[in-house]
């Protein structure tokens, strides 16, 4: 779900747009509710595209403190 808040001081970040869903978190700021929900979309793609970019075979075995297995 999209959450909007107005701070109410009518400043250039006076909105903020979030987006809370399980493990992704994504937040975005605008001076108008339209331009936070564009920022939020923006942050959005970014995240899409980077997704998109994983190169799975460029696996890492760890153990369970994070320590790389030879």
């Amino acid at each position: 779900m999209i959450k909007i808040h107005n701070d109410g001081k009518e400043k250039w970040q006076s909105f903020e747009a979030t987006w809370d869903e399980q493990d992704i978190y994504l937040q975005a700021y605008g001076e108008s509710e339209q331009e936070a929900i564009d920022n939020l979309k923006k942050e959005r793609d970014i995240l899409i595209m980077n997704l998109n970019n994983v190169d799975f075979s460029e696996v890492v075995y760890v153990n369970w403190k994070g320590d790389t297995i030879q």
